[in-house]
């Protein structure tokens, strides 16, 4: 029964494909020339318009290629049952005159993949694109110094206090903690503006012009951040995956693809690219991408401090 469990896992990924379609495997369809019930291993029905569409589907576990006899016989069986779409499945591929007649035809020759199958797994490689959202922050604080003040440039050095130092204010935790949960916008190449209106009657410590430590009157702490992108491309081949083969246009199309088994980390094999969007138009099939965009203080850059001193 093992051609059976193929024509079944032929359904399972279609109706992955196709969720709003109604896909039925061992159908049987009335011919409309010959009169004669017609077996079909998987159809595919769905609405465009208005109108019906249906596509059949043949599924063939054979050792051989399927021949240019293959192709006519369906062929027929299509033209039968006014089918609108016809697709030849065959786990050993096909022969060149059958690949010639199917194109000529306009029917889809295809291979089916179950990674976790030993005997329906294809040898497939899937492109991963890789790309990190990295935010560049400048800094920006309005206070009430007196002649003489020192005050840190670097923000990891500010300690911002509404209780004079007994808690901390830290605007590069508040940014990275804001930024993680998505609550900022992380547009490429734009100047983003960020003013906390809860920081009201803080301070900041600082050193009097003889070097003691006094606390000054903070009025407003500004964060002004631009986000660029950096991509690179991959490969990897998936432990657990489902898709179509498709011969005709040379494409793979995922049905099932498990988030775990994508790789969260990247290799020496993987090559930066400078226009990841022409890029996605450019491969054919199912292009995989991942965007990194969580940060630590650590790794964030600081493009400058500005001190804005108030009388």
């Amino acid at each position: 029964m093992k051609w059976k469990k193929f024509e079944e896992l032929t359904a399972q990924i279609y109706a992955e494909l196709s969720p709003a379609a109604s896909v039925v495997h061992n159908d049987k369809i009335q011919g409309i020339d010959s009169g004669v019930v017609r077996q079909i291993d998987v159809s595919i029905r769905f609405a465009l318009a208005g109108h019906q569409i249906l596509t059949v589907v043949q599924a063939r576990d054979h050792a051989q290629p399927a021949d240019i006899n293959d192709i006519g016989e369906f062929s027929a069986v299509i033209k039968d049952i006014r089918a609108n779409k016809g697709i030849v499945i065959c786990k050993s591929g096909f022969t060149e005159g059958a690949t010639r007649l199917a194109r000529n035809l306009g029917i889809d020759i295809c291979n089916i993949h179950d990674a976790k199958s030993r005997d329906w797994a294809l040898e497939i490689e899937l492109p991963v694109l890789w790309i990190d959202l990295l935010p560049s922050l400048q800094f920006a604080i309005t206070m009430n110094v007196e002649g003489g003040d020192l005050i840190s440039r670097n923000p990891s050095e500010w300690i911002i206090s509404s209780d004079r130092g007994k808690t901390r204010i830290d605007p590069i935790s508040t940014f990275v903690r804001v930024w993680n949960d998505g609550r900022i916008p992380r547009d490429v190449g734009m100047v983003h503006h960020l003013h906390d209106p809860n920081l009201r009657e803080v301070e900041i410590a600082a050193l009097n012009k003889i070097e003691q430590p006094v606390w000054r009157s903070v009025k407003e702490v500004r964060v002004d951040y631009t986000v660029s992108r950096r991509a690179w491309l991959g490969s990897f081949s998936p432990e657990e995956c489902r898709g179509i083969m498709n011969y005709t246009n040379g494409t793979f199309t995922i049905s099932y693809l498990p988030i775990g088994v994508i790789p969260k980390q990247r290799d020496a094999r993987w090559r930066e690219i400078e226009d990841p969007d022409k890029l996605v138009v450019s491969i054919p099939g199912t292009l995989i991408t991942t965007e990194g965009w969580q940060i630590n203080p650590n790794t964030t850059k600081f493009s400058g401090t500005e001190l804005h001193e108030l009388d």
